[in-house]
């Protein structure tokens, strides 16, 4: 990138050959007049042959400078319009950053929620599971006792039907649960240690 003194300077060069041309091109013309009626000297036509070559290169520096100036601008703009690029494509990649970063903290959020729920679940279902077995137990307990009352009051033999089925059936949910407990709380652990 340019500063604006490296960029006046070309500009200066250009100013200063356009004043150089115009003062040689009026100094051939004050000379042509001069000797319209007569042939110029030897040294008079060497001087206008000096002044026409002279005024070619200042030409020529003047079209060299002017592509230099294009270029530059050129090169400028180019450069003025990468910068934008890269600016645009650094606030997209912030953006995506912050919005990565807000659903990798969501998701955090989410899993340690959950692992929290399985905690909380497996300490209550280690909680209840022994309350369970007693009530299960005070249960069977009662029952054995209330049939063995009606076998006393009677004489005829009482069969209990379904109880006992629905008394194992019932003790093998709550080994179930005691085992789904347990294999929770294996799992939570194990999460907890890969964290």
């Amino acid at each position: 990138m340019q500063t604006p003194a490296q960029y006046r300077r070309p500009t200066q060069f250009l100013d200063l050959a356009e004043e150089s041309k115009s003062v040689l091109l009026e100094l051939g013309a004050i000379l042509n007049q001069r000797y319209r009626n007569r042939g110029p000297s030897h040294q008079t036509q060497r001087s206008l042959q000096r002044k026409n070559e002279a005024v070619s290169r200042l030409d020529q520096f003047i079209i060299d400078q002017q592509r230099v100036c294009e270029r530059e601008e050129r090169a400028e703009r180019e450069n003025a319009e990468q910068r934008a690029t890269i600016e645009r494509l650094e606030k997209q990649l912030e953006d995506q950053r912050a919005d990565f970063n807000q659903e990798r903290a969501r998701l955090q959020q989410q899993a340690t929620s959950t692992l929290t729920a399985q905690a909380d679940l497996n300490s209550s279902l280690n909680r209840v599971l022994p309350q369970l077995r007693g009530l299960l137990k005070a249960y069977d307990r009662e029952q054995g006792q209330y049939s063995n009352l009606r076998q006393d009051m009677s004489t005829r033999i009482v069969t209990i039907t379904d109880e006992s089925c629905s008394n194992q059936s019932l003790t093998r949910q709550l080994n179930e649960l005691e085992l789904l407990s347990t294999k929770n709380a294996l799992s939570y652990w194990s999460k907890r240690a890969t964290q």
